[in-house]
């Protein structure tokens, strides 16, 4: 029975059975050959897969469409293929004929949210515009606006719809979040500490607030204070990449380097191929004199990112293992880079410019 197919295939769609899906689809379209409707599902098939280039070319004429969510699914699609103005049309069509009051509502919000996913604000706030006819106090529909101002680099308009927002909801969280993002955009950097405390307040284990916290108290020159909330962090969530590579980082600025080795040393081993990890830790052990050990990343940040400063630390180095070629290889690119360097190693080897007299810098 033809309604029984339309049962099994939105059953399975449903529950994500997309494989399923496509099998009974090609079967009862072997046995209904001429039911448009079933055609229909390729697209939200597609669609499910992420093939939106395929879901733009199933659907030709989105004139002749006349099921609101076939248009909803061809106009996101469109935003996914960066075909802004045809998807503005789409969407336009969809909202003509979606009757569902719910689903209109959800739809503005939706569409927002698309538009700002793929960095096209202006279109965001075109239709945001025409939802707040319909729902003018709808909270979702407040917070795209403010998303969609910031994406546009108005700050201060954004700021506005969220301190609205946050009148009505003072623990509205996707609210006080962006206010952070903002706050750091206007260096309002106290403000984004007290905000984070909010956040964190309702959700303790929410990574961004906690990185965003460290780094405004870092930017207040708070960098002990830092330092040890971001200790405390990590202790109660260890293994997060972003919270051991700013403490880290801020290790070294108030001098805890050895602390900063230990936790370079951890990331490395998680993330060999991040340069900056490897150069942080091949500069560290270099400064603590552990030549042999720092040459290999040295070299790795050498070879990833060419610099005099680094060319001068494996001389330095290879000089400190009795590597003399090496040595006097890298002291000649350093030299390229700064004539100075010559005399700061011969400073620190004199023995050096005997061993190099004969050789060109």
């Amino acid at each position: 029975d033809y309604d029984d197919c339309i049962v099994i295939l939105d059953s399975y769609i449903y529950l994500g059975e997309i494989n399923k899906a496509k099998i009974a689809l090609d079967y009862f379209v072997s046995l209904h050959p001429g039911k448009k409707s079933l055609s229909e599902y390729f697209v939200k098939i597609a669609f499910m897969e992420g093939d939106y280039s395929k879901v733009s070319s199933l659907v030709d004429d989105p004139d002749a469409v006349s099921d609101p969510m076939l248009l909803a699914i061809l106009a996101e699609s469109l935003v996914c293929c960066n075909k802004l103005e045809k998807s503005k049309y789409a969407f336009e069509l969809y909202l003509i004929k979606e009757t569902n009051y719910d689903d209109l509502l959800k739809a503005f919000f939706r569409i927002a949210t698309v538009y700002n996913e793929y960095n096209a604000p202006s279109y965001a706030i075109y239709f945001l515009n025409i939802g707040k006819t319909f729902f003018p106090d709808d909270d979702e529909l407040m917070f795209e606006f403010a998303e969609s101002y910031y994406l546009k680099g108005n700050l201060k308009k954004a700021k506005s719809y969220l301190e609205a927002l946050l009148k009505k909801d003072e623990n509205n969280y996707n609210a006080l979040k962006l206010c952070i993002n903002i706050c750091f955009e206007l260096h309002l950097y106290n403000e984004a500490v007290v905000i984070a405390d909010r956040c964190m307040k309702i959700n303790p284990f929410d990574t961004d607030v906690a990185v965003n916290k460290g780094r405004a108290l870092y930017n207040l020159s708070k960098v002990k204070e830092s330092v040890s909330f971001l200790e405390e962090y990590n202790h109660r969530n260890p293994n997060i990449e972003v919270v051991q590579s700013d403490l880290a980082g801020f290790y070294v600025t108030i001098g805890k380097e050895r602390k900063a080795l230990g936790m370079y040393q951890s990331l490395v081993e998680k993330h060999p191929q991040n340069m900056k990890y490897v150069s942080a830790l091949g500069v560290l052990l270099f400064n603590f004199k552990e030549h042999k050990k720092a040459i290999p990343f040295l070299k790795k940040s050498f070879d990833d990112s060419p610099s005099g400063v680094v060319a001068m630390c494996l001389a330095i180095s290879f000089y400190s293992e009795k590597d003399i070629n090496n040595s006097y290889k890298y002291l000649k690119i350093a030299a390229g880079y700064d004539r100075r360097n010559i005399s700061e190693f011969y400073s620190i080897f004199p023995s050096a410019r005997h061993l190099f007299s004969n050789k060109k810098l």
